[in-house]
């Protein structure tokens, strides 16, 4: 198993794909879909933007992470 996968990538795909369902079946509920399109599209091109990327578990307040143009 020398190919490596991205999980980033692979969630913005899926992403993609669960909102072009959801914008047929349910539009109502796009707001949830947009959130998390805008959430995983900002870590994924993080770098090419210039902006470190951090991944964090627990309570520290997200603001932290944008006052200090860090996604």
């Amino acid at each position: 198993m020398s190919e490596q996968f991205n999980v980033v990538e692979y969630t913005c795909e899926q992403l993609d794909s669960i909102s072009a369902h959801v914008q047929k079946k349910h539009p109502e509920n796009m707001w949830m879909i947009d959130i998390q399109h805008v959430f995983w599209k900002e870590a994924r091109d993080a770098h090419k933007n210039g902006k470190k990327l951090i991944y964090w578990c627990g309570p520290i307040p997200t603001e932290l992470f944008y006052a200090f143009d860090c996604v």
